[in-house]
């Protein structure tokens, strides 16, 4: 079993696990990532996934995790940056607080890959 699957700079999680190892390593480098939580099912998210895989040229890495392949993941980390509880959320992790975005303009142009 793969934990996660790389192309560039991004990294599609498949297990709860993957996560824990990228919150785990954030917190001792606190170098800037960017954590997208998605859902195979949404129109939105399969557009916003297919923009990221094609058009995201940004030197953070930034990791990609599946409402159905890890689906615990979305309320795990509540006391970290809150529970999830809808898709697309970016989750920015940074040297500062962990900043949450649900607006999907916003995400867009985070990513700049509108």
């Amino acid at each position: 079993m793969t934990v996660a699957q790389q192309e560039g700079n991004v990294i599609v999680l498949e297990t709860e696990n993957g996560l824990n190892k990228v919150i785990r390593s954030h917190r001792k480098c606190r170098e800037k990532v960017f954590i997208l939580f998605l859902s195979q099912w949404d129109p939105y998210c399969i557009d916003l996934t297919q923009r990221v895989l094609s058009y995201y040229t940004k030197k953070s890495k930034i990791y990609l995790v599946d409402s159905w392949t890890s689906a615990y993941a979305f309320v795990a980390h509540k006391t970290y940056f809150g529970a999830i509880t809808s898709t697309p959320t970016l989750v920015t992790l940074s040297p500062g607080p962990p900043r949450v975005d649900e607006y999907l303009p916003n995400i867009y142009r985070t990513l700049d890959v509108g």
